[in-house]
């Protein structure tokens, strides 16, 4: 698996940075050395392209990890990969899993995108090659707007964990044009484990960001010791434990164990983000 998790990696990466229209390359997270080995490994690539998007372009990024998708897999282990910004994520029911995960932007499309939060957090990471993402646009922290309001806040979390839904950022095509257009498209999740990767994400994401929002500290990361701080910091909430229970079922989930009633989870998910939200409109 790790074999092949890093020369698969590597081999897109040096692909990627041959395109020639490329403004900037970033592996969003912890570098690969430094994570743990499990049975689902995703791994976030952030490709922001020079402007126009064009089909040609689209497609030699398609092409490349495609290709290299085919090459990696084999009778244990499946290496997939998507082109969109959001949780769309191919199925597999091998016993172990690589995502390639491409999150495809222009200049442009970049800057217009919705996600602050997520695009706040990217900048902490330095590029593989190109601009940095916070050359291309920065932002001086969570504000308390942000926190509640914007897509993937607490308020929009809360109503896509009530429908089991979200949407991705994707490239659309366009008749008779090598312009490619960018485009909102909706997302239902429908297993158990899809729903159960949503409340977890809702849950780690909103407790980080609000940490964030109140320590002013930008690097502050999904983990163990984000868990223990939001405990300090929200002793006063009857579901502050919750991060921490979480962050223990992700790592099951990551290794394809099922552990919890999703109908239960997601009561525990809602709990939590009223009450974190009442919460911070109070502060």
């Amino acid at each position: 698996m790790r074999n092949i998790l890093n020369s698969s990696y590597r081999e897109e990466i040096y692909s990627l940075e041959k395109i020639e229209s490329l403004a900037s390359l970033t592996l969003i997270g912890k570098p690969l050395e430094k994570r743990e080995l499990k049975k689902i490994i995703d791994v976030d690539i952030l490709i922001i392209l020079n402007d126009p998007m064009t089909v040609e372009k689209y497609d030699k990024i398609k092409e490349i990890t495609e290709k290299i998708c085919k090459k990696y897999t084999t009778a244990e282990i499946d290496v997939l990969y998507a082109i969109a910004d959001g949780p769309m994520k191919p199925k597999s029911f091998k016993k172990q899993e690589i995502f390639f995960h491409i999150i495809l932007h222009t200049l442009s499309s970049y800057k217009l995108m919705p996600l602050l939060l997520c695009k706040n957090s990217w900048q902490q990471f330095e590029p593989l090659k190109g601009k940095a993402v916070k050359e291309i646009q920065s932002f001086e922290g969570v504000s308390k707007d942000m926190l509640l309001n914007s897509t993937l806040g607490i308020s929009s979390l809360i109503e896509l964990v009530e429908k089991d839904s979200s949407g991705y950022i994707g490239w659309e095509k366009q008749k008779n044009s090598r312009i490619m257009k960018w485009k909102l498209f909706p997302l239902k999740f429908e297993y158990p484990e899809e729903k159960a990767d949503l409340y977890i994400y809702a849950v780690l994401r909103c407790a980080s960001n609000a940490i964030r929002y109140l320590t002013r500290d930008n690097t502050v990361d999904i983990g163990f010791e984000m868990a223990e701080l939001f405990k300090e910091m929200f002793a006063n909430l009857k579901n502050k434990n919750l991060p921490a229970e979480l962050l223990k079922h992700k790592h099951l989930l990551r290794n394809k164990i099922y552990s919890k009633d999703i109908h239960e989870l997601k009561s525990k998910t809602l709990e939590f983000l009223n009450e974190l939200k009442e919460y911070i409109e109070n502060t």
